[in-house]
């Protein structure tokens, strides 16, 4: 590939020869090959078009074994959810104690249905269920969304609640949909439980795991799809209260 050529695709700006093209020389193995392919809007595509078959894995099991469009399918519809049938070692934490455990963690719908995924205009719901073995304990649940790499926000139960007799709890905690970020979120969930005085905590640190996506070929295209991939992408992107005024007029010297 000596001689540059014209690219034969309109979504290829330029075609440019790969340094390592030809034979290498004074130069060890490559210990990384990043295969860049930009034909495609989304990850999803360019795995439906590039691969003939799809394992689905959740924790080191595996979900699902078959097409490409199979699996996808299923994937972009199931947020990545653990229970406590499937052992301690699916996920980090301590959700199992004398005192109580963490069963499950859900992802639900602003209307409660169970969901794999969030649109940027839809409230979301985590929902976690728990159980408090110890008669008289109180308990307070503590969920932690992370995104890339950083603590996004954390939200706190605000007031405990007691358990009187052994029993299963369920804590639901509604984000709006005006808080949430175009990005995938890692959820940990703590239970805070009080016991005589003396405190004790269940956690599971990646208890479940969502993407919040905005729809791009929406004519009418939210403020979250315009920062989607560049540099100006966050964790959050709340909506505030705005104001904008006219100072002063602007006289314009001519030239």
């Amino acid at each position: 590939m000596s001689q540059p050529f014209s690219p034969d695709s309109s979504v290829a700006e330029r075609v440019e020869p790969s340094p390592n093209f030809d034979e290498r020389t004074g130069l060890g193995r490559p210990d990384m090959i990043v295969l860049h392919y930009t034909g495609m809007l989304f990850t999803h595509e360019a795995i439906q078009r590039l691969c003939d078959r799809v394992i689905l894995l959740n924790a080191g099991q595996l979900v699902m074994d078959g097409t490409a469009e199979d699996v996808v399918s299923h994937y972009e519809q199931a947020a990545w959810t653990v229970s406590s049938t499937a052992g301690k070692g699916g996920r980090k934490g301590n959700h199992v104690s004398e005192h109580g455990r963490i069963v499950s963690v859900r992802l639900l719908s602003g209307d409660g249905r169970e969901i794999g995924a969030v649109r940027h205009d839809e409230d979301v719901q985590i929902s976690a269920t728990f159980t408090v073995l110890t008669p008289g304990a109180t308990a307070r649940a503590v969920i932690t969304l992370n995104a890339r790499g950083v603590i996004a926000f954390r939200t706190a139960q605000p007031d405990a609640v007691t358990a009187v007799e052994p029993g299963v709890f369920r804590a639901n905690v509604r984000i709006p949909s005006h808080l949430l970020a175009d990005t995938i979120y890692i959820v940990k969930v703590g239970i805070l439980l009080t016991i005589d005085g003396a405190q004790s905590t269940l956690s599971m640190d990646n208890a479940l795991v969502f993407r919040v996506y905005a729809d791009h070929e929406d004519r009418h295209k939210s403020l979250l799809t315009l920062y989607h991939g560049s540099s100006w992408s966050g964790v959050v992107m709340p909506r505030l209260d705005w104001q904008v005024t006219r100072e002063h007029d602007v006289v314009i010297a001519p030239v």
